[in-house]
């Protein structure tokens, strides 16, 4: 099911504020707020918030769980408002489209396992040919609580370009338990793909490569000092807690990582951070501070999933987003305007000397 739109202008006036920039190496971008500010029956909010341009200069928003349908003008959602595990909104140009199963009146997640019983939620994904390659984390509920489920494996989506037809999806042929599919990193001869660790309060950062424009081939493991075929010899890369999802781009001297810290408990996620290195495997290190997101300030709220948007350039400094959830789902009802991403320039440091 696909739903269009056209963008609203930048700057308009019921774009909400934001709280002070409390880092220097950041500015708030209300326009990219203001393109996302929908009430007309596509995509109404959501979380994950990759992106990938595409060879034809589209690029693909890609949303873990979305609310569809209208807002309200007051800013408030209909608790009839349907909710979904994801999505995918296309930009062309000015214009947005959301693509989703099901049928505008009874929709569905446009990714879902046959069992019925799991679902996915995305990761980050790549361009490979005439074919999007587009990591999925299958998840399953074990008990009736809001937080009760857990990882159970991967899948790996292709879709083909360009109308983003969905060709196959299989189980990736990697077990190691690590959830790959964070972040991905297009290098000259290899694409390399971040994983996570994930020990609920601690998470570490794996990385694997496979040649570029071969991910669905062998892949090779960083095991600490060099590459390895053997999944279980992955080593941490990143010691330091960092985010279920991140993005590591390219600097002047090298490359940088950009992720939420979690080194505190979720509530208590503070600071979109940067780490550099001379390598896409590292070492990381000279933590730096992009931004303090404000809203992580507010009473039942909590900020995460910090990815960066290279291809909105970066004057006047590179696009990330973060995004804004309530720990009370009768919230994200009551103001349509959580439950979504912010979005600020930053200035990245340079890699290593």
């Amino acid at each position: 099911m696909a739903i269009g739109r056209v963008l609203p202008p930048p700057g308009r006036s019921d774009v909400p504020p934001f709280g002070p920039t409390t880092a220097p190496r950041a500015t708030v971008d209300r326009a990219i707020w203001a393109a996302f500010t929908a009430t007309d029956g596509g995509w109404t909010g959501g979380d994950g918030t990759n992106s990938v341009l595409l060879p034809d200069g589209r690029t693909v928003w890609i949303f873990a769980d979305t609310f569809l349908g209208t807002v309200n003008a007051d800013r408030t959602r209909p608790t009839t408002t349907p909710l979904i595990h994801n999505a995918l909104v296309v930009q062309d140009g000015a214009t947005l489209t959301t693509l989703h199963g099901g049928t505008r009146s009874a929709p569905r997640a446009l990714f879902a396992p046959a069992d019925g019983a799991a679902w996915y939620w995305p990761g980050d994904a790549t361009v490979e040919g005439q074919t999007l390659r587009l990591f999925l984390l299958r998840f399953l509920r074990h008990g009736p609580e809001g937080w009760a489920w857990r990882w159970v494996g991967t899948n790996l989506a292709s879709l083909r370009l360009p109308d983003l037809r969905v060709e196959s999806i299989v189980p990736l042929p990697v077990e190691n338990g690590i959830r790959y599919g964070a972040a991905i990193l297009e290098g000259r001869d290899h694409t390399y793909v971040y994983g996570v660790e994930d020990l609920t309060h601690a998470k570490y950062g794996h990385v694997a490569r496979a040649e570029r424009g071969a991910l669905v081939g062998r892949w090779q493991f960083f095991d600490g000092g060099g590459w390895s075929a053997a999944p279980a010899a992955t080593a941490r890369v990143l010691t330091d807690s960092i985010g279920t999802e991140f993005s590591v781009v390219a600097v002047e001297g090298g490359y940088a990582l950009v992720t939420i810290d979690t080194s505190r408990p979720l509530w208590e996620w503070r600071e979109i951070v940067a780490y550099v290195a001379p390598d896409p495997w590292g070492p990381w290190t000279d933590r730096t501070v992009l931004y303090a997101p404000p809203e992580a300030e507010r009473e039942h709220l909590f900020v995460y999933n910090a990815r960066a948007h290279p291809q909105f350039g970066t004057d006047p400094g590179l696009l990330v987003s973060y995004n804004v959830n309530s720990f009370r789902l009768a919230d994200l009802y009551a103001d349509a305007d959580l439950f979504r991403a912010r979005f600020v320039r930053v200035t990245l440091p340079h890699g290593p000397p």
